[in-house]
């Protein structure tokens, strides 16, 4: 299954597991499978590969977290822990798979809301793309598989994931008696319901990290799971909480990402290089509303004030914020509460003395004496540096009377 980015995914377990439920009814039938999917088969290939490439699309915005320590997180990430010691086991799969199919129908039977449906589990690992493209569909399934456009897929050769994912028939998906896909017709983005990803890589690095010094921030994001929920679904958080999911990012950490996403964004791009600091300037407008407010930041909501830091001719070049945002390297959460403390930090600084004003960033703001404002307390001094050509060129003209 080729990626476009020089890989492809390779499946090593996968398995459907099925309930039935409507809504305001208690779990009805309970479809554990015993058997694991072929997963060289591909359609289940297929399958896989359309899920996973849903994280961080637009609507399928990711939140980014860790597994809970609470002593509320079930039995799941324990359960994931000891697999992953022994990942090559199909017989460990298939149990872990049970635990996680028991732990979702146990909630969704609490979730009066919430309906039932197919529950996917897959370990995939992305390796090097032998193949200039995929094989074609057998032509005996119902159709071949739609997928909006081929995903930018971020990461590197080995990195091993666990996919959990609701499925619905209705999407496109066609399953037999024993819930083995026998066709695919379309991997509808509207339609993943509920969906987690664990970079297991990153799990093992988090693992490995010494524990965080108490009353310190900590230096580490600890972060190594995403998690889409349909927002508009009230049931969709019982399943993030039977794989035993939190958020992992403070307020301050998911403040700070987005201020240094956002930056990096526009500074990438030369066509739209000039306005970052606009941009900057709309998002700590629009984040410190939302905290006065006491609101919640949410990424889908940036496209539209961001894209009003450039004219409107140039709107296509921020087309694909969000995702960018959202993306596995940047890691901005799809919704938090912005900390006030973390936006000071960003929050440009005016200074009005007699006859002058001066704005500026609070970053370039340092009492070394090579930052670009160089602050000297004792001498009440204020000292730019690394002026730009066309700023000497325009004070070179003032002072010589142009």
């Amino acid at each position: 299954m080729a990626l476009g980015t020089g890989m492809s995914i390779k499946v090593h377990h996968s398995i459907i597991h099925g309930f039935e439920k409507e809504s305001k009814k208690d779990v009805g039938n309970v479809q554990k499978t015993k058997v694991l999917l072929d997963s060289d088969a591909q359609h289940v290939k297929s399958l896989v590969h359309g899920v996973a490439a849903l994280f961080g699309r637009r609507g399928n915005s990711q939140d980014w977290g860790r597994f809970g320590n609470d002593g509320r997180q079930g039995p799941f990430p324990a359960r994931f822990d000891a697999f992953i010691a022994n990942a090559a086991d199909g017989a460990n799969f298939l149990d872990m798979s049970h635990t996680i199919l028991d732990e979702v129908t146990g909630l969704a039977n609490k979730q009066q809301w919430a309906t039932g449906g197919n529950v996917l589990c897959a370990l995939y690992e992305f390796v090097e793309d032998i193949e200039p493209e995929a094989p074609p569909l057998p032509d005996d399934g119902p159709g071949d598989v739609v997928v909006a456009s081929e995903p930018d897929w971020q990461g590197h050769v080995g990195e091993l994931f666990l996919l959990v994912a609701m499925v619905k028939q209705k999407s496109g998906l066609s399953l037999d008696k024993n819930l083995v896909p026998i066709g695919i017709s379309e991997v509808d983005m509207s339609k993943l319901h509920q969906a987690a990803l664990i970079h297991v890589n990153e799990y093992h690095k988090v693992k490995a990290l010494p524990p965080p010094e108490e009353g310190e921030d900590d230096l580490h994001d600890r972060i190594y799971l995403s998690f889409v929920a349909q927002r508009a679904n009230r049931s969709s958080t019982y399943f993030v909480n039977a794989l035993g999911c939190v958020i992992g990012l403070t307020p301050a950490q998911a403040t700070k990402k987005l201020f240094t996403a956002v930056d990096a964004f526009f500074t990438e791009r030369k066509e739209i290089q000039k306005y970052r600091r606009e941009a900057k300037e709309l998002l700590a407008k629009h984040l410190q509303d939302a905290a006065v407010e006491n609101r919640v930041v949410t990424i889908d909501r940036l496209h539209e004030v961001l894209i009003r830091a450039v004219p409107e001719e140039l709107g296509a070049h921020v087309a694909d914020i969000t995702e960018y945002l959202n993306d596995v390297k940047r890691k901005v959460p799809a919704s938090f509460q912005p900390s006030t403390r973390a936006l000071a930090r960003f929050a440009n600084v005016v200074l009005n003395g007699e006859g002058y004003q001066v704005r500026f960033e609070r970053t370039l703001l340092g009492k070394d004496a090579n930052s670009d404002f160089h602050y000297n307390k004792e001498q009440k001094t204020l000292t730019i540096r690394n002026l730009g050509k066309s700023l000497t060129d325009k004070l070179d003209g003032v002072l010589a009377g142009d």
